[in-house]
């Protein structure tokens, strides 16, 4: 299932900005894993893909060390993740 994840991303968001659903997928992971590793819940996670919230500098670190990557990657990501749902912030 990781490597399909994997395939997903390469896929779905090979021509969009790098985005903190691009990131999780390439990683192979599903929202509930990656929720699980950054010590918050799916749901949280899916509201951030959605763009409907912006998480504080503490989850943006336990992102990226579930991911690990650098907590500036996920920050962008983040911030594309917002812009590609609508909001311009």
């Amino acid at each position: 299932m990781q490597q399909a994840r994997k395939r997903l991303a390469d896929t779905l968001y090979a021509d969009e900005s790098e985005t903190l659903s691009a990131l999780r997928l390439a990683a192979g992971f599903s929202q509930a894993q990656l929720a699980e590793k950054a010590l918050t819940s799916q749901p949280h996670i899916a509201r951030i893909e959605r763009g409907q919230t912006d998480p504080g500098t503490d989850l943006i670190a336990r992102i990226a060390a579930a991911l690990g990557i650098d907590d500036m990657r996920v920050y962008r990501a983040i911030r594309n993740q917002l812009a590609t749902r609508g909001d311009p912030a």
